[in-house]
Order: structure tokens, then C-alpha cells, then sequence
């Protein structure tokens, strides 16, 4: 499965970290592009500051997915 995010997003190593945070800490985009962890929202800004990316990068991803 990681092989297959690897390819999609090869070209976009700010969105891999992206990628890899959410699969690691087991969180989900919702239906309306939202990062959740069960009913719980986390800010895309929350995100960004964690990895050392712009919230823009974790608005793309979340897109993208």
C-alpha cells in the first residue's frame, strides 16, 4: 500500500510527510476534506506546524486523497 502513495505522490515530498503523519497517528479526511481522529477535528494548521510544512501543502493533500 505505501508503495502505491509513494508513487502518487513522488513528485510531492511535502505531501508524503503529509500522507505519512495522517496514516501514522491513524487520522482520516472526512467527507468535506477535514482531517478527524473519530469526531475530533484537527486543524490543518495543527498539521503543518507538527511536520514543518505550510497549511496549504495539508489542504492539497487532503484534496488529493
Amino acid at each position: 500500500m505505501w508503495s502505491v502513495i509513494q508513487d502518487k505522490f513522488k513528485n510531492h515530498p511535502a505531501q508524503e510527510k503529509v500522507i505519512r503523519l495522517l496514516l501514522e497517528r491513524g487520522f482520516q479526511i472526512n467527507t468535506e476534506g477535514r482531517v478527524v481522529s473519530g469526531n475530533i477535528e484537527i486543524a490543518h494548521t495543527q498539521i503543518a506546524n507538527e511536520i514543518g510544512v505550510d497549511r496549504r501543502v495539508v489542504d492539497a493533500t487532503c484534496e488529493a486523497i
